[in-house]
């Protein structure tokens, strides 16, 4: 009986040869923390904290809370090094000298995001929230913190896109300690 899937797969061409790393030296601070996610679950309601759970941030979330850092950039740093990639949404890398791929199918397999590429229309914003607080400058993590601790409570979606803001900014796109985001 013969086999349907071909013995040959071409793969893209790598960058640095198997076994050769790049002599550059790159630094990647890392700033990532999970203290913002016990913060912003003292503040939710338990339904709200469920949906934060639910959506692509749960999985960040248990793996911060197991004290495993992250950064967008060392992320970026690991997937962009070893091969080229022709295919604008596929990034392909080694992992214990295995070829792999990164694309569009596997981030809707992680985050649960649609990702079809189908566009549903103009959004229209019935309800906007008044971040006074948050115009015009630049940003503390603790200043949306205190935003957040101010919502009323009725304004569950509002709570709920803070949280996430804090927890994003906090756990991936941190630069610094006290540093500020735009």
């Amino acid at each position: 009986m013969g086999d349907s899937v071909p013995l040959k797969l071409a793969l893209p061409e790598l960058k640095y040869p198997i076994g050769s790393q790049p002599k550059q030296k790159s630094a990647i601070n890392q700033y990532s923390g999970s203290e913002y996610i016990s913060i912003v679950d003292s503040i939710l309601k338990p339904d709200e904290m469920i949906r934060v759970r639910g959506s692509f941030l749960g999985p960040i979330m248990k793996l911060s809370e197991r004290r495993l850092k992250l950064s967008e950039k060392m992320v970026y740093a690991i997937l962009t090094r070893s091969i080229v990639s022709v295919k604008e949404n596929e990034v392909w890398f080694h992992f214990g000298a295995q070829p792999m791929r990164f694309s569009i199918r596997e981030f809707h397999m992680m985050t649960g995001l649609k990702c079809s590429g189908a566009l549903e229309g103009p959004r229209r914003e019935t309800d906007r929230f008044n971040w006074e607080l948050l115009k015009g400058r630049s940003h503390k993590l603790s200043d949306v913190v205190e935003q957040l601790r101010n919502t009323r409570e009725d304004a569950s979606e509002e709570r709920v896109c803070l949280a996430m803001l804090i927890l994003v900014e906090s756990i991936l796109l941190r630069k610094s300690k006290g540093g500020s985001f735009p």
